[in-house]
C-alpha cells in the first residue's frame, strides 16, 4: 500500500522522496541579445568602395585594351591633321572635301597635343614625335597671325573707314542696317546678298552715299558698293556667282582701287567655280598699279592656296596686319561662336591698318567687318 501510495503521488520508490518541480517564473521584457559574428555577412564589415578605388580596379583590369585604344586613337588624329598639313602645303584644297577641310586647319593644334599625350600614354614614341613634328609646322603657320605691323601710321596720314557685311539673303532687318552704318559712319560700304526687297527699304543710306553700284538680287547674287565721293571710274568682275563691283577714288593724292568681293561658296559642286573667282581676284589685282582694297566674303581662309595665291600679290589680311590672325567671322548668330574666318578686308602695301573689330547684325550669318586704314602720301 505505501509502494502504491508513493508511486501514485510521484515519490521515489527507492528513496521515498517526491522529485523537486522545476520553479515557475515570471515572464519578463525581453532582451536584445548581441548578434553573432558568425552569423553575419562578411561583406558588411567592409568599407564601401570609393569612385576612385572602381576607376582604379577598372583600369588596372583593362589596362591592356585601354593602351591599345589609345595608340589607334593617337594615330588616327595624327593621319587627319597630317591630311590637312599635306593638302594645306600641296594646295589641294580645289577639290571637295578638302576645300571644306582646310578651313579648320588651326584647329589641329589642339588635336595634336592631345595626340602627343596619347602617344605618351601608349608608349608609343613614334607616334608622339610625329605628333610633335606637325604641331611644330602649325604653331609655324598661326605665329605671324599674332604679330601687329609696326611703326604705326604718320598723324597726318588720310583715313578711310570701310564696312563690309553680309546680308544673308537680305535677312538683316533695314532699321538695323541703317542703325549700325549710321553708328560707325564707313566712307565706303560693301553689300553682299542684299536683294532688291532690302534695298528699297535702305533710303536713309542712299542719301548718305549719293555715289553706289547696286546689282540687288534675289538670292545670294546681290551686291552693292556705296562711297560717299564721286567715283574716278568704275567698273565690275565677272564672278561666277555675282558681278563684283569696284570704284577708284581720289584720296590723299592717290587713285584707290575698292573692290567689293563676293566668291561663289565652295559646296562639292561647286568648287571649281569658288577657285575660279579667287583666282579671277588674283588677277585683278596683280593688274592693278596703285592702292587698292578688297572687301566682302571671300568664302576663303588664309590656309587655302587660292585665297595664299592672292596675298601673294602684295596684299595684306587687315586682321593679320594687327595680330588678330585667329578670328572668326561664320557661321554668326548660332548658340556657339564662329568657326571661321571667311570675311576680310585685304590692303596693298600703300596702306597701313589703325584698326579693324567685327559685328554682329540680326539676321546675318556672317559677322560684319569694320577696318580704319591709313592712306600713305604719294610723297
Amino acid at each position: 500500500m505505501d509502494e502504491a501510495r508513493q508511486r501514485a503521488e510521484g515519490a521515489s520508490p527507492a528513496t521515498g522522496t517526491v522529485p523537486a518541480q522545476p520553479a515557475e517564473t515570471e515572464p519578463g521584457p525581453e532582451r536584445d541579445l548581441p548578434e553573432s559574428p558568425h552569423g553575419r555577412e562578411p561583406w558588411r564589415d567592409l568599407p564601401e568602395p570609393t569612385l576612385r578605388s572602381r576607376l582604379r580596379s577598372w583600369r588596372l583590369a583593362n589596362a591592356t585594351r585601354i593602351r591599345a585604344a589609345s595608340g589607334v586613337l593617337t594615330w588616327l588624329l595624327i593621319a587627319a591633321c597630317a591630311l590637312l598639313v599635306l593638302a594645306r602645303l600641296a594646295g589641294w584644297d580645289a577639290v571637295s572635301p578638302l576645300a571644306q577641310l582646310v578651313a579648320f586647319t588651326p584647329y589641329a593644334v589642339p588635336v595634336l597635343l592631345l595626340a602627343a599625350w596619347l602617344g605618351a600614354l601608349a608608349g608609343r614614341r613614334l607616334a608622339a614625335a610625329l605628333a610633335g613634328v606637325l604641331l611644330v609646322v602649325q604653331v609655324a603657320w598661326l605665329v605671324p597671325r599674332f604679330t601687329a605691323e609696326e611703326p604705326p601710321a604718320s598723324p597726318g596720314a588720310a583715313r578711310l573707314r570701310v564696312l563690309a557685311v553680309n546680308l544673308r539673303l537680305g535677312q538683316v532687318p533695314a532699321g538695323d542696317l541703317v542703325r549700325f552704318v549710321r553708328e560707325q559712319r564707313p566712307d565706303v560700304l560693301a553689300l553682299v546678298e542684299v536683294t532688291p526687297e532690302l534695298e528699297a527699304r535702305l533710303g536713309e543710306l542712299r542719301a548718305r552715299y549719293p555715289y553706289r553700284i547696286s546689282r540687288a538680287e534675289p538670292g545670294a547674287s546681290g551686291m552693292a558698293l556705296y562711297v560717299r565721293q564721286r567715283p574716278a571710274g568704275q567698273g565690275e568682275l565677272p564672278g561666277r556667282l555675282a558681278a563684283m563691283p569696284y570704284m577708284d577714288l581720289a584720296v590723299a593724292g592717290r587713285v584707290v582701287r575698292v573692290q567689293a568681293v563676293h566668291t561663289m561658296p565652295p559646296l562639292p559642286s561647286t568648287v571649281a567655280a569658288w577657285r575660279a573667282d579667287l583666282d579671277l581676284l588674283r588677277d585683278a589685282a596683280a593688274r592693278t598699279r596703285g592702292p587698292e582694297i578688297l572687301l566682302g566674303d571671300f568664302n576663303a581662309t588664309v590656309d587655302h592656296g587660292g585665297f595664299r595665291a592672292l596675298l601673294g600679290t602684295g596684299m595684306r589680311d587687315a586682321h593679320d596686319a594687327r595680330g588678330r590672325g585667329l578670328v572668326r567671322t561664320y557661321p554668326a548668330g548660332e548658340p556657339y561662336p564662329p568657326l571661321v574666318h571667311l570675311d576680310h578686308v585685304l590692303v596693298s602695301p600703300e596702306f597701313q591698318v589703325m584698326d579693324v573689330r567685327e559685328y554682329d547684325l540680326p539676321g546675318s550669318d556672317h559677322r560684319a567687318v569694320v577696318a580704319d586704314l591709313a592712306v600713305l602720301s604719294a610723297t
